[in-house]
């Protein structure tokens, strides 16, 4: 079973890999021949992830080679929904890697990226739950993950798109935090009829 986003394709070397795979026969056994203890075979591949925005293939600070499991041998695992992005789940067995990039063009414009930022930081401050503020969370933490990023982790060598990347990245951190705050802020505050004077 091969998972594979709407916004995502193989490269022809990619589907090479896959299709040799598929074609062996010990990959396919019959159901209830699975036996992960007792076979040197791998069950689920992970796979080498080309992330591109705003046309640039953005190589560093983790975006390559961001390997996900895309792969797994039927009836061996399976699909977690999760609020942000489906993952492929395997409990137990070999998992092996594969050489060819799965390519992932996320965002167009700064328009759509802002977007993104805004739509997953509301999901990521649902999963974190309420929080009380902290000018840590909101503040210092997205700041040094833009400095780890950009300089220590070689984001400056992307250039424009690259700076334009990391630091909205950092600014998701800050936002996410904030809108946990928010969550919690009001739940706590009661309901209160609008008063006029004149």
């Amino acid at each position: 079973m091969l998972l594979l986003d709407a916004d995502e394709s193989l490269t022809p070397e990619l589907a090479d890999e896959i299709s040799r795979i598929a074609c062996r026969a010990d990959v396919n056994p019959l159901p209830g021949e699975i036996n992960a203890h007792n076979s040197s075979n791998p069950i689920a591949y992970a796979v080498p992830r080309r992330n591109f925005n705003f046309g640039r293939w953005i190589r560093h600070a983790g975006y390559y080679p961001d390997r996900k499991l895309r792969l797994m041998r039927r009836g061996s695992g399976c699909v977690e929904n999760c609020p942000i992005n489906e993952e492929l789940k395997v409990p137990d067995g070999v998992v092996g890697s594969l050489k060819g990039d799965l390519i992932h063009h996320c965002h167009y414009t700064l328009t759509d990226f802002v977007e993104h930022v805004n739509r997953y930081s509301s999901l990521g401050a649902e999963m974190k739950g309420p929080r009380a503020f902290s000018v840590v969370d909101v503040v210092l933490r997205p700041a040094i993950r833009f400095i780890y990023d950009y300089f220590f982790r070689l984001g400056f060598l992307d250039g424009p798109e690259g700076l334009c990347v990391h630091l909205y990245r950092a600014f998701a951190v800050s936002l996410r935090y904030a809108k946990a705050w928010e969550l919690g802020r009001d739940n706590e505050l009661p309901e209160r009829v609008p008063t006029f004077r004149r």
